[in-house]
């Protein structure tokens, strides 16, 4: 009978001998770790909240009204598996405001077109600030699509509001609230596990980018972006990992791909010889990745703390997208946050 609670077992944790008749070990990529002369330290986090949380730092995706009033209208089945409960930033033209400040609707930009959007807000923060516009002024709105559970009604659930001279919008940029545009089209893209997994970066990180396996950082596909070096704008360390765990390359035992918590554990432990124990937080996102958390501390040789945070992104039973994130000071977090939305798996 098969224990159930027994970890697989994975070549990056055994010892192979090579056709020289040397030994050899397979490691994933904490190497770079060593590098940087870091020593991973025992203490876990048991925190209700993780970094790379994705309902806590949404990514908005620029849309235009005109378009998604007509569809809307004219294809609403499609509307629906395209926009609805999802978060965009919109450009509109103020038509009217209710007299409490807490619904306006918004019209297209210079053209003419009859239909609107209705907005509404709950932040007394945001009413205020509705307060302060008027009618005929342009705006940029991020929020969430929504629809009447009873009357069918689409509306806009206001998040952020600011005013903009803005008309025009590119469809293929996102934006953190707060964050810097990235526009897919403009950054730069790789690829993981035979171009099956796609994923984008600013092209600034590119100048800080290392791939792992190339460079023989570790035997699990992936890459390093060594932020807090783009433009020299840090001494301490803020690195991103993107890597592939590919089941048939690394598991001894193909009867263990289904181990999904087991193999994340694992895959852990490599890396902080330490047994995380559970996952602190499992969720699926508003935009369909789902993703387990796993949080640890670690301090330098010089008794300087660090934090790390593991993101599994399962790819049904063949592996896993596994994210890193090595960090005293979060400085590129919206950009990383728009990266893993962006993954294309």
């Amino acid at each position: 009978m098969r224990d159930d609670n027994r970890k697989p077992e994975m070549n990056i944790m055994k010892r192979k001998v090579a056709k020289n008749g040397k030994k050899k070990i397979y490691r994933v990529p904490v190497l770079l770790l060593c590098i940087m002369n870091l020593v991973l330290g025992g203490s876990f986090w048991k925190q209700p909240e993780m970094t790379l949380d994705s309902e806590q730092h949404i990514v908005y995706q620029y849309v235009s009204l005109e378009k998604l009033l007509i569809r809307i209208t004219s294809n609403p089945e499609s509307a629906e598996r395209t926009y609805l409960n999802q978060y965009f930033a919109v450009i509109g033209r103020i038509r009217v405001k209710s007299e409490d400040n807490k619904q306006m609707t918004l019209g297209v930009p210079g053209a003419y077109i009859s239909d609107a959007l209705q907005c509404n807000v709950s932040d007394t923060g945001l009413s205020d600030e509705i307060e302060g516009l008027k009618t005929g002024d342009i705006v940029k709105v991020y929020g969430k699509v929504t629809k009447g559970f009873l009357d069918g009604k689409w509306t806009f659930s206001v998040n952020q509001i600011e005013k903009t001279d803005e008309t025009e919008i590119s469809q293929t940029a996102y934006q953190t609230s707060g964050g810097p545009v990235l526009d897919r089209e403009e950054m730069a893209n790789r690829s993981l596990n035979g171009g099956k997994v796609t994923f984008y970066v600013p092209e600034s990180w590119t100048n800080v980018e290392r791939n792992l396996v190339e460079e023989g950082l570790g035997s699990m596909e992936g890459y390093q972006y060594c932020l807090n070096e783009i433009g020299q704008q840090s001494v301490q360390p803020e690195s991103f990992f993107i890597c592939y765990f590919d089941n048939d390359s690394h598991l001894l035992k193909s009867s263990d791909r289904d181990s999904t918590e087991l193999i994340e554990r694992a895959v852990v432990k490599n890396i902080l010889k330490e047994d995380p124990g559970a996952a602190d937080l499992k969720k699926t996102s508003y935009y369909g990745a789902d993703y387990h958390y796993y949080q640890a501390a670690y301090k330098t040789v010089f008794g300087q703390n660090y934090r790390a945070e593991f993101v599994f992104r399962p790819d049904d039973t063949k592996g896993f997208v596994v994210y890193l994130y090595i960090y005293r000071e979060k400085s590129h977090l919206d950009e990383i946050m728009t990266v893993m939305r962006l993954l294309e798996l």
